[in-house]
């Protein structure tokens, strides 16, 4: 798993899950998994439907608690 999202990816950069899987080497139904049990990125869909997507700093903010213990926290 690397250990930061690309430095060039400003907050408000949106990309899927899939992409967001893909750059920390999970599947799609992994971070499924962690986000019903309250421990994965916060997604939206579009539309209600599809694919579901996620802000450069919201992947910055799971990344930063899953590295540092704080999955599932507001890391306040």
């Amino acid at each position: 798993m690397p250990t930061r999202i690309p430095q060039d990816w400003d907050d408000s950069t949106i990309i899927t899950i899939d992409e967001l899987g893909e750059l920390l080497r999970v599947t799609e139904a992994d971070l499924s998994t962690l986000s019903d049990r309250g421990l994965g990125p916060r997604w939206t869909r579009c539309e209600g439907r599809g694919r579901r997507y996620v802000t450069a700093a919201e992947a910055r903010r799971f990344l930063n608690n899953a590295l540092y213990g704080h999955v599932g926290g507001s890391g306040a």
